[in-house]
């Protein structure tokens, strides 16, 4: 099990777009020594907002983060990278455009080299809240920023730290490691003052990179029950135009468009295979939009069980792509953990179709969307090589069968090596909206 200790945090309320903080400790250096900082921004406007870079030492690090384009802007995330030399280093972030203040909190990873993020959720409701996976062995680290604030409470996290970040903006921090599998533990950041202030936070965990949570992504392979947006260019029809492959969406050159209240697209995808016995975590729909002027609102749809099941909606206003997710843990239809049959096709609850609807506004376009499906496989799963014994060891891609005994070590009849978990680029920024 990783250590994970926290450090100290610092702050830097000068206009900036690049916010060096130059010797933060970052403990002792080790071969295996990670370095995680959960850091906090504030812009005036609600232009677009993004992270350019982080480094950490000198090293670029692997971002995570969310944002609110509102009034007041506002990124909160996570950098994390591999230190295994130095006892200090400088911490640069560079961001798109001036932001107004910058605040860090710095964590210590004894042993970053097998660890990568596994769950993530983000919230900009008045007390943040969320459902947050961690695998066994693993931790959770949370961050949130608001206006008209000074402290904050957490809820099923330790708390870190408390960091004024300018007169009347509150950054705070918690975390926790966790020994056994923690399944949608229930995470809450409660602001002393919840009025106004323009709250962001998010949560997310790290655990094992070989670990034994798979992703499935699924794109559209059709028309589904709705199809109310209209498909530029007229040719392609609407599933066609928003179904590029996962990485490299193709923006404004295949796209659908609305600004009609309640204009709902829905679509069809190939069907899951979830083995049997396999734990699900959550169903992940993911879109990629703009609006072409002003602002609008856009919901998730799921259909399941032969209805339409319309999720929370939240605003937009930025004439920029940009990428958002959602994270849905139980089935709408049923109001609980989805099981694998539900995944799979599977009877009256099934999940059979999903898209979005425009709650009106200002004309919006949306050019890719597909789903993840996030679950844990049933019995032995190995993604490295795994060494069993001296002279036995079973490879990535690679399967034993009716293999003997070795040192003692009993073996299944079979074991099998899962494929390479599949990443994809649009989790270096994942954000929600408000009204989440």
């Amino acid at each position: 099990m990783a250590a994970l200790t926290f450090l100290q945090t610092n702050t830097d309320a000068t206009d900036l777009s690049t916010y060096d903080f130059v010797g933060e400790n970052v403990g002792a250096a080790g071969a295996t020594r990670g370095t995680i900082v959960a850091f906090a921004l504030g812009f005036s406007g609600s232009s677009t907002v993004d992270v350019t870079s982080v480094t950490i030492g000198g090293n670029a690090a692997t971002v995570k983060f969310a944002k609110v384009e509102s009034t007041t802007s506002r990124i909160v995330g996570f950098a994390a990278v591999a230190l295994p030399t130095g006892t200090t280093a400088t911490i640069s972030i560079v961001v798109n455009r001036t932001a107004t203040r910058c605040s860090i909190a710095v964590y210590h990873v004894d042993d970053m080299s097998v660890f990568t993020v596994s769950d993530f959720v983000s919230s900009s409701a008045a007390d943040a809240v969320g459902a947050v996976d961690c695998p066994p062995n693993g931790f959770i680290i949370g961050v949130a920023t608001t206006g008209n604030n000074t402290s904050a409470t957490w809820t099923n996290l330790t708390e870190d730290s408390d960091v004024a970040h300018g007169s009347t903006v509150l950054v705070t921090t918690a975390s926790g490691t966790f020994v056994t599998e923690e399944r949608a533990r229930s995470i809450t950041c409660n602001y002393a003052t919840s009025s106004g202030g323009e709250p962001l936070a998010l949560f997310c965990s790290w655990g094992f990179s070989t670990s034994y949570i798979r992703y499935d992504y699924f794109s559209p392979t059709g028309a589904g029950a709705n199809s109310e947006w209209t498909s530029s260019p007229g040719g392609p029809a609407g599933w066609d135009c928003v179904n590029d492959a996962i990485g490299a969406a193709d923006d404004d050159t295949t796209y659908v468009s609305s600004s009609t209240v309640n204009a709902t697209d829905t679509y069809v995808f190939g069907t899951p295979a979830v083995p049997v016995g396999a734990t699900v975590f959550a169903v992940y729909l993911y879109r990629r939009h703009r609006a072409v002027s002003g602002s609008w609102t856009q919901a998730p749809m799921l259909r399941c069980g032969g209805t339409d099941y319309q999720l929370t909606n939240f605003s937009l206003s930025s004439t920029a792509y940009a990428d958002s997710v959602t994270k849905h843990q139980t089935n709408p239809r049923t109001t609980v953990l989805w099981t694998v049959d539900d995944l799979n096709g599977i009877g009256a609850n099934a999940l059979q179709e999903f898209g979005f609807l425009t709650g009106g506004g200002n004309e919006a376009r949306i050019t890719q969307v597909y789903i993840a499906v996030r679950y844990t496989p049933a019995g032995v799963m190995l993604t490295d090589t795994v060494k069993i014994s001296d002279t036995l060891s079973v490879t990535r891609g690679g399967d034993l069968s009716a293999a003997p005994a070795a040192d003692g070590v009993k073996l299944l009849d079979t074991v099998t090596a899962i494929r390479d978990r599949l990443t994809v680029p649009v989790f270096q920024s994942l954000y929600r909206h408000r009204r989440m």
